[in-house]
């Protein structure tokens, strides 16, 4: 079985769609993330000169998004202050991710901060299984109201449910999955109830409600409401004047609804005084004038959607439950119950409904737990914020000329039992109210109220707090840039208070008064407990796996450095977050880390105010269990007496690294890195043949098939400068010829084309004068066997070179590399001529060259003994035969040797090679 192992690579060149992210990276001034780990606010240093020019590209490559995920730019804005603000919606296979909004802000054209909401989607269905009837008509029957308004209604601005094919992305304490789904908008006139339906466009299931009526549905005793005469515009028509204007956006319309919203008719006096003529639409259509006027002299804006919007607003009959609202398109006002209250028409709740008109429009929060609070508080804010423009103050309390006392109390929301301090006392866990949008709002509204008219006190964390008010203007500046600029949907208080800060440092600078107030006050409401901080740490380096199965990973790293201190780090498999620590190592369990496919490791640090590092170094870890190739074409070169050089063909593999081990004979001799391709083998010996192969191993330890076996015979030593060739034949008819030629493969001597004959003629003995240099010994066998007759030939000089014989039959060519010293001055030895009898030899040796065994044949065996000596006359084995007449010469070294064999006064001389 293979051993499965990792693989570490440290600094890898990263793909294209990784580059982006990590030079972004580099530019980090500081970063929010949601509870998953996803980046929801990050700043970048704009001294830096970033410059993107696809912020669509950009949001794909900084989330690593799959290839159906695109950004769609849906608007584009410049401020007052002169940053472009664009806003993207998220798509998954051409179908609209809901809530997928995310921001680009550019300053002087260079990126200074992206925001939003990104749900990593995976692969799912989007192709329905029911039908747009089917899913409306599901809807209604969950709805179960007892009329419907329809498609004709646009007068009211509605066009009917338009079932529209979304993801529902997989949210925390919604939706457990992402899904398609059906988004419907459903309007029901009895009981009256206006909101986005969800519903799951492969089974059917109710997903979620997202209520557009925001109300103030907190009944109360209290007075109705008077501001005296007051001049606003209305319209001059054929029988007198109506509460009607075409001089704000495209108009502000008034209607008396009394008899209900379909027999809905314009209030008229017969002069320009409506003195005495319902007061409480007179006070509705003034009221809405100075909404108007509030956000377009204050915020530059042009109507609730910055594109002239008609404002329409509806005053609706008494009711048990008064109520004031906005539906989403038009505004309800309720003239009161049928007890003690009378309409809700004050400036303070025209500016809350129509304050979340302006917040469909921005930010679109859901209306539901945190983001619902949120919501609800930015209404109550711009409420005051009306009342403040049209009578010179506000009283801090939300609907007080309606309601006595008020419904909610932003300077003191404890005295309304709604909280002031963070998950503190009063704060609503439960469903009621939609998880609490109108009471946990009041950790917001003191929010506002401090940053705006400063205090001291002691919150529910027994946090002492001092607060330096910037004034109700300023503090709207804040307010009003991050509900319109950098909130989104799903945005919770942490959120909240990020995109707030950056708000401040954007309209007033860093460490200004005002920015130092946004973070006082945040603090004063139980955000924001540590010191001020917005110096990131330093970007953790030298990450290493230090051990790696496919379901545990470790890590370490060097620790990161902060101003104030690093809090811990955060390591992310592939993109997304998957362990939190402290120390500068982890263990990461849990996961399944399929074999063959990398994946990416990094760590960023974070301190106790929530700023990020950049990302730290690649740590690739992938399980290789995929064998290399074979090498391929093993050739030998530049063979002498005792070296050889090898090369080889590359193999490859699937991650590309792989080395190599190389062996003799069957054993290993060495291992080479994957930079070359070829070794010099040294230290062999001299006329001795080894036979070679290699194969790849990666880094994982799999290993390839055998290459193609290469045989290298070493040069024999090197003789004196002549030679002599001695060769005995039974000479067939062009048989047998020979050459030698030199290094240049030019031919130095040669003979051949033997004349026919029948008789063994005696040996042929040639002497060749040769000077220093490489040559070959070339014998060309027609029939390629040594049947015919016994016989053989011999080249030596002081040293024998090579030799051959009927035993060893010459195959069709054989060649013998030698080499020629001249310098040598040692006699010859004494020629070995094989004998040319017409019978065989008394003795035959086999194999030569031989490794083990050496046999001899021998008619009789009996009392026979032999002598081994070696080139320098020493003997090195003697004995008599054994009962198989074999020699065991495995224990003598590989090189040249001469047999005796005595019997009967006779001797046998044999030359042999021990490989």
């Amino acid at each position: 079985m293979k051993n499965i192992k990792f693989i570490l690579l440290l600094q890898l060149v990263v793909s294209s769609v990784y580059a982006q992210d990590r030079s972004l990276s580099t530019f980090i001034n500081s970063r929010f993330d949601n509870e998953e780990g996803i980046a929801q606010f990050v700043t970048f240093d704009e001294t830096s000169k970033l410059n993107v020019d696809n912020r669509s590209d950009l949001l794909k490559e900084f989330f690593k998004t799959p290839e159906k995920t695109t950004f769609v730019k849906v608007n584009a804005k410049t401020d007052k202050i002169g940053i472009l603000h664009e806003t993207f919606q998220q798509y998954f296979n051409e179908v609209p991710v809901e809530f997928g909004i995310y921001k680009a802000h550019l300053k002087n054209g260079r990126l200074s901060a992206i925001n939003g909401e990104y749900f990593p989607v995976q692969e799912i269905n989007t192709i329905p299984d029911i039908s747009e009837k089917d899913a409306v008509a599901m809807a209604k029957r969950h709805i179960n109201a007892g009329s419907y308004y329809d498609q004709s209604m646009n007068a009211l601005g509605y066009n009917g449910p338009e079932p529209t094919l979304v993801v529902f992305p997989k949210m925390k304490g919604i939706n457990a999955v992402d899904r398609l789904a059906y988004k419907l908008d459903i309007y029901a006139e009895k009981p009256l109830y206006r909101a986005d339906i969800y519903v799951d466009a492969h089974t059917g299931h109710i997903i979620f409600e997202n209520n557009k009526i925001h109300q103030s549905n907190q009944p109360a005793s209290g007075t109705t409401l008077h501001n005296g005469v007051q001049n606003f515009t209305a319209e001059h028509f054929r029988i007198g004047y109506r509460l009607r204007q075409t001089t704000h956006g495209d108009g502000i319309q008034t209607f008396n609804a009394t008899n209900g919203v379909l027999n809905a008719t314009d209030i008229i006096s017969s002069s320009a005084s409506f003195n005495s003529i319902n007061d409480a639409a007179v006070q509705v259509h003034w009221g809405t004038e100075q909404a108007y006027d509030y956000y377009f002299q204050e915020h530059n804006r042009n109507s609730f959607d910055d594109n002239g919007a008609l404002i329409k607003s509806y005053i609706t009959p008494q009711t048990i439950n008064a109520n004031a609202y906005w539906t989403g398109d038009v505004l309800y006002y309720s003239a009161g119950n049928t007890q003690n209250i009378g309409p809700l028409t004050s400036l303070d709740i025209v500016g809350h409904e129509f304050t979340h008109a302006v917040g469909d429009y921005s930010a679109n929060l859901i209306y539901s737990n945190q983001s619902g609070a949120i919501d609800e508080s930015f209404a109550d804010i711009f409420g005051e914020m009306v009342e403040n423009f049209a009578q010179g103050s506000n009283d801090w309390l939300c609907g007080a000329d309606v309601f006595s006392g008020g419904l909610r109390s932003m300077s003191d929301p404890k005295s309304k039992l709604h909280p002031d301090t963070y998950l503190g006392q009063y704060w609503q866990t439960t469903s009621n109210d939609n998880f609490g949008v109108h009471i946990n709002s009041g950790v917001h509204n003191k929010w506002f109220y401090l940053l705006a008219a400063g205090g001291t006190g002691t919150n529910d964390n027994l946090y002492n707090y001092t607060v330096n008010g910037i004034g109700i203007q300023k503090a709207a500046e804040i307010a009003y840039r991050s509900l319109t600029l950098y909130l989104t949907p799903t945005s919770n208080y942490h959120y909240a208070c990020e995109v707030s800060i950056y708000a401040a440092i954007q309209l007033f600078g860093p460490n200004s008064p005002e920015h130092i107030a946004t973070v006082e006050a945040w603090k004063a409401v139980g955000l924001l407990m540590q010191p001020t901080d917005y110096i990131s740490p330093t970007t953790p380096l030298n990450l290493v796996v230090t051990s790696a199965t496919e379901y545990d990973v470790s890590l370490s790293w060097d620790a990161s450095t902060d101003n104030v201190g690093v809090t811990g780090y955060t390591v992310l498999l592939d993109g997304s977050a998957v362990k939190t620590t402290a120390n500068t190592n982890a263990a990461v369990s849990g996961l399944f880390l399929q074999h063959n496919i990398a994946y990416e490791f990094t760590v960023v640090a974070f301190d106790a105010a929530g700023n990020v590092s950049g990302t730290s170094n690649i740590e690739f870890v992938w399980f290789d269990t995929i064998d290399p190739t074979a090498p391929t074409n093993l050739i030998s070169s530049n063979t002498t007496e005792t070296t050889t050089d090898l090369n080889w063909t590359h193999s490859s593999d699937n991650f590309g690294y792989v080395d190599y081990k190389l062996y003799q004979d069957n054993a290993l001799i060495a291992t080479v890195d994957n930079t070359t391709n070829s070794y010099s083998v040294s230290g062999l010996n001299p006329a001795t043949t080894y036979d070679y192969t290699v194969i790849a191993i990666d880094s994982s330890g799999n290993e390839s098939n055998v290459s193609n076996t290469e045989s290298v015979t070493t040069l024999a030593p090197c003789a004196s400068g002549n030679v002599t060739l001695t060769i005995a034949f039974d000479w067939y008819p062009e048989e047998v010829s020979w050459d030698i030629r030199d290094a240049n493969n030019v031919v130095v001597a040669s003979d051949g084309n033997y004349p026919m004959s029948w008789v063994i003629p005696p040996p042929e003995v040639y002497t060749i004068a040769l000077s220093s240099g490489y040559y070959t010994l070339n014998m060309y066998d027609t029939f390629g066997d040594g049947i015919w007759s016994p016989g053989g030939y011999v080249l030596e000089s002081n040293v024998v070179i090579a030799s051959g014989n009927e035993t060893n039959p010459m195959a069709n060519t054989v060649t013998t590399p030698f080499c020629i010293d001249t310098s040598l001055n040692r006699a010859a030895s004494t020629n070995v001529i094989v004998s040319n009898s017409s019978t065989k030899p008394v003795t035959e040796i086999y194999p030569n060259p031989v490794l083990d065994l050496l046999h001899v044949k021998h008619a009789d065996h009996k009392n026979k003994s032999y002598l081994i000596v070696d080139l320098t006359g020493k003997t090195v084995l003697k004995g008599l035969f054994d009962s198989e007449n074999s020699i065991d010469v495995s224990r003598i070294q590989p090189g040249l040797y001469t047999l005796s064999i005595t019997s009967e006064g006779e001797t046998a001389y044999h030359k042999f090679i021990k490989k």
